[in-house]
This record gives structure tokens, C-alpha cells and sequence, in this order.
């Protein structure tokens, strides 16, 4: 329960909190967030932009929600987080090599309150968290997954604030 209302208390402070845009370094914002996981979460920065405006909470939220469920299913395997951009957007894929997903649960698994874990104490708030922040900030989230081989989940940002995809 405890986890639950903390999942649904982080869920609003994104929803209401005023967006506080500041200069975010990515990839010693992103090193930061990885050096906590240790040897599990492998990073690479290769191709990505100098810089980012946006509030960094959100940025973090986002980048710890799927870096957490990628290890809760990724079979005791290393989690790959690739950063890069596409034009002037950030692009972050999270990958890890689990059971994958099903059909049918790729297609509800950024709904608000899924899982397929209830009974190991999943909420089912993560990734509709996840999803959430991105579209706030003109983004989109999309995942790709095969049975038996892993899923990456992957989402793209403007590198500023209030940038939208063009029509």
C-alpha cells in the first residue's frame, strides 16, 4: 500500500508542479542516475546532445522508472541505457534482455495501474508515470519487445521545453 500511494503522490507532483526548465548536461546527469545501479545498468552516451532545458526531477523519474522495471524483468541480466538524439530531440532507449512481452500486454502496458506483477508488489504506475511526463513535454514513448529475447523501451523529448514535434 505504502508503495502504491508513493507511486500515486509522485504521479501528481509531475501532473501539477510547475515546470521549472533548468540546463541539464545529459550525460553527467545521466552517469549520476546510472552510477547508482553498479554494474547492472550499462551506459552509453555516445551520441548524445550536450544539453537538455527541462525540469530534472521529471527527467530522472522518467529515466528510473524504466531503468527499474527493465532490472525487475530483465532475468538478472544487464540494463542497457542508450542516449542519443534524433534532430533536436533526446532520444533514450532502455534495454534489457527478460521473457519480453506479450502481444496483448504491449498493448496496455502504459495504462494506469497494469502489471503483470501485482503479486510481486508492482503498482502498475511506473510506466503510465513514464508516459506521462513525455507527453507532457512533447514527447513519445513507444516499446519493442519478442518473447524470450528482452524489450527496450524508448522515448524522445525536445531538448527544450515547450518544443513540439512538427505537424
Amino acid at each position: 500500500m505504502d508503495r502504491l500511494v508513493t507511486r500515486l503522490l509522485q504521479l501528481a507532483r509531475i501532473q501539477s508542479s510547475p515546470d521549472t526548465a533548468e540546463t541539464v548536461e545529459v550525460a553527467p546527469f545521466l552517469a549520476g542516475i546510472v552510477a547508482r545501479y553498479g554494474q547492472q545498468v550499462r551506459l552509453d552516451v555516445s551520441g548524445t546532445p550536450a544539453a537538455i532545458t527541462m525540469n530534472p526531477d521529471h527527467l530522472e523519474t522518467a529515466v528510473r522508472n524504466l531503468v527499474d522495471n527493465a532490472l525487475r524483468h530483465g532475468a538478472g541480466q544487464p540494463v542497457d541505457v542508450v542516449v542519443g538524439h534524433q534532430g533536436s530531440r533526446l532520444a533514450i532507449a532502455v534495454r534489457d534482455r527478460g521473457p519480453g512481452i506479450s502481444n496483448g500486454n504491449q498493448g496496455r502496458i502504459f495504462e494506469r495501474f497494469f502489471t503483470t506483477e501485482r503479486d510481486r508488489g508492482g503498482t502498475g504506475l511506473g510506466l503510465s508515470i513514464t508516459k506521462k511526463f513525455v507527453e507532457m513535454h512533447g514527447g513519445r514513448i513507444w516499446v519493442e519487445s519478442e518473447l524470450g529475447k528482452g524489450s527496450t523501451f524508448f522515448f524522445e523529448i525536445p531538448l527544450r521545453v515547450g518544443e513540439r514535434e512538427p505537424a
